[in-house]
């Protein structure tokens, strides 16, 4: 009879350590801060990033930015050279 008592436990503490699990599961993962590191210094490491984000997001439209408007000047140069050369070969002018 005590082993069944005993096995009537165990089946409660696993049903109830497989709710727990379940219950973890369903939470979404929270990163673990390394040991030492208060919140604080985590939120100050987040803006230190989020300013280096907000720095590398501006560089880089400013790199796009100038690089259509190098794209853009060279196309003009190509259809302009394009041009004389048709003009000294005395060729018909390409349709646009």
């Amino acid at each position: 009879m005590q082993d069944l008592q005993t096995i009537a436990e165990l089946e409660a503490r696993i049903a109830r350590a497989l709710d727990r699990i379940g219950e973890g599961l369903d939470r979404p993962p929270v990163a673990a801060a390394p040991a030492g590191v208060g919140l604080a210094a985590l939120h100050e490491a987040l803006e230190t990033e989020r300013g280096t984000v907000a720095q590398l997001t501006e560089r880089l439209r400013t790199v796009k930015e100038r690089e259509a408007a190098a794209r853009a000047e060279l196309e003009a140069k190509i259809a302009e050279l394009t041009a004389v050369d048709i003009d000294i070969a005395g060729l018909p002018a390409p349709e646009a």
